[in-house]
């Protein structure tokens, strides 16, 4: 399993974008949505793990989060491993 840094003009952008929006996890059509959008800014960024070749998880690290009114930057976000890699 590799992880790998991603940004919009990265390959694997889209399929983590469609990862995202197909996994079980109800925040990641979100994610999706915000990947697409590109919503991600100077050094914001998504992490995949890529199980072969396929997604398998991801995370964002972020200077925001859904928290209001925190001084503290930046976030560990989004996080989702699939769940036939969990408990690996």
């Amino acid at each position: 399993m590799q992880i790998k840094l991603i940004t919009a003009s990265d390959e694997l952008w889209e399929p983590t974008a469609v990862y995202a929006e197909q996994c079980s996890w109800k925040a990641g059509p979100f994610l999706a949505r915000e990947m697409r959008a590109n919503n991600f800014t100077d050094w914001e960024r998504v992490f995949v793990a890529i199980e072969d070749n396929k997604p398998a998880g991801y995370c964002t690290l972020a200077k925001a989060d859904c928290i209001p009114d925190v001084t503290y930057t930046p976030y560990i976000g989004f996080m989702f491993v699939g769940e036939e890699f969990r408990g690996i």
